[in-house]
């Protein structure tokens, strides 16, 4: 799955899917999406959702991480002025 807007509104009927690489989300309006409503695909999105859901991460463990990765960008940044 790639990151991008989102799915929204997946109750098991329906499902809104953002388009992934939509120019006009760029520019700060909302790109196309496209109505899910097969079975097999709603179950495969509800799947997916739920696997990116275990995977998040909250609270102290996500400011950790984010500390972590501007720690490793300002290394970086030290290191390329340094040379």
């Amino acid at each position: 799955m790639v990151a991008g807007d989102g799915v929204r509104g997946l109750d098991g009927e329906e499902a809104g899917v953002a388009a992934v690489g939509a120019g006009e989300q760029r520019r700060g309006r909302p790109g196309p999406s496209i109505k899910v409503t097969q079975p097999r695909e709603l179950a495969d999105y509800a799947k997916a959702f739920a696997g990116l859901a275990e995977m998040a991460v909250y609270g102290d463990g996500a400011r950790a991480l984010v500390r972590a990765a501007i720690d490793a960008l300002e290394r970086i940044r030290n290191f390329s002025q340094s040379r």
